[in-house]
């Protein structure tokens, strides 16, 4: 009676989930606010939770079901595979081979959102919002941080090669994955809120990430799944959006115009980081090695810069890097996890929620070549799968309440 919001632990705990899952404190390069070993402390509660879910489904309902038996097995596997190629290869110690293959265990945030989904403790709704807001946390840090509203907590480092010296990256891959789950909201009573979200995401991704892959995935995977009244709604947050940074944009027109002709630039294509690892595993391929190499550490005699070369990088090969990493192994275990997800997001009820939830996973599969979605997107391949298992079997379940209130009603009036 008094008016007060109360706040729970349930309603602090899932955004607190999905603030550590979208690389916030990420320690790289380009993340000003990266935190060494918190996305690592992060993992192991990861990995505890999973642990705990699986144990207490097995002695609860002596059953774990079927999609969260594959979420925990997935990371485990992988890890072993690679570690042990490593060990086979390269004579790398175990230990450091489970240490490279860490990211991986990102993908189990699954549990934690799927066990609170399923005991009813939070809503598919507010989850999705939950996202959202953390989307507009991840743009709002990088343009106060690149208008140097707020102090930077680490000096960002950029490859001048790239022509991005000044580029951030604070939760961007999360933030361009989850787009569609605003886009399909820009009706109703908050339209203006949620389309002035939309500008300021827009804005983040195209002036301060400058990221050709994540503007290259978000413009193909709007332009393929999204109704016409979405995108004219997209279409007027760029408008606006250009229209009041208008004095910037000859000098962004010129740089973008630079940015993506040195994609077919000679100098990339012959000599760039990417397409050297790319001729790596290529040659590997060519020589019979299909079943996989494992991936080193540059903590053990310093990785693959001594084996194979300093420019040598699985991260930005994407189902490349799989194929060298894992080989058939791999390559078979991505086929199920495709034909999983796509089964998952069909099984949805018809309309925008589940158009939403397919942009994400076109995103994710647009993005194969330069960047793996359990390897290095977890963060999003577990968020995808947990909302997409809960909403697919919510609906199955109430399909079965709805045949059976038919049968009861007709019964009823058989009797009468």
């Amino acid at each position: 009676g008094t008016g007060r919001v109360t706040l729970n632990k349930t309603t602090l705990f899932i955004p607190l989930v999905l603030i550590m899952n979208a690389q916030i404190f990420s320690a790289t390069a380009t993340n000003p606010f990266g935190v060494n070993g918190a996305q690592e402390a992060f993992y192991v509660f990861l990995g505890l939770w999973a642990f705990k879910s699986v144990v207490q489904k097995t002695v609860r309902c002596s059953k774990v079901p079927s999609i969260d038996l594959f979420i925990f097995v997935t990371p485990l596997a992988l890890i072993a595979y690679g570690a042990t190629a490593a060990f086979i290869t390269f004579r790398q110690p175990i230990a450091f081979g489970i240490l490279e293959e860490r990211r991986i265990l990102s993908v189990y945030v699954y549990f934690p959102l799927v066990d609170m989904l399923r005991s009813g403790r939070i809503s598919a709704e507010k989850t999705e919002k939950a996202i959202l807001t953390v989307m507009a946390i991840c743009a709002v840090l990088m343009v106060a941080v690149s208008f140097k509203l707020i102090p930077a907590w680490n000096e960002v480092r950029s490859s001048n090669v790239a022509l991005r010296s000044e580029r951030l990256s604070i939760g961007s891959s999360f933030l361009a994955a989850f787009l569609p789950l605003l886009l399909v909201r820009l009706r109703g009573t908050e339209a203006i809120k949620r389309i002035t979200i939309l500008i300021l995401l827009a804005f983040a991704l195209v002036f301060i990430t400058q990221s050709r892959q994540l503007l290259i995935a978000v413009a193909l995977m709007i332009t393929l799944t999204l109704r016409p009244h979405v995108l004219l709604a997209l279409g007027a947050a760029i408008t606006i959006t250009i229209l009041l940074f208008l004095p910037f944009l000859s000098e962004q027109l010129q740089f973008y115009t630079e940015l993506f002709s040195q994609l077919f630039s000679s100098e990339y294509l012959d000599s760039s980081w990417r397409m050297l690892s790319i001729e790596e595993v290529i040659q590997s391929l060519r020589a019979g090695e299909i079943f996989g190499h494992g991936s080193l550490s540059p903590m053990w005699q310093e990785g693959f810069q001594r084996v194979v070369g300093e420019s040598f990088f699985l991260a930005d090969i994407g189902i490349i890097g799989t194929s060298y990493r894992y080989g058939l192994f791999g390559i078979f275990w991505y086929l199920f996890w495709m034909t999983l997800q796509l089964t998952l997001i069909m099984r949805m009820p018809a309309g925008s929620q589940r158009r939403s939830y397919f942009a994400v996973l076109l995103f994710l599969v647009i993005l194969l070549p330069v960047a793996a979605p359990i390897e290095y997107r977890g963060f999003v391949t577990g968020v995808l799968f947990a909302m997409t298992a809960f909403l697919s079997s919510q609906h199955k379940q109430n399909k079965i309440s709805c045949a059976r209130r038919t049968v009861s009603g007709q019964m009823l009036s058989e009797t009468a």
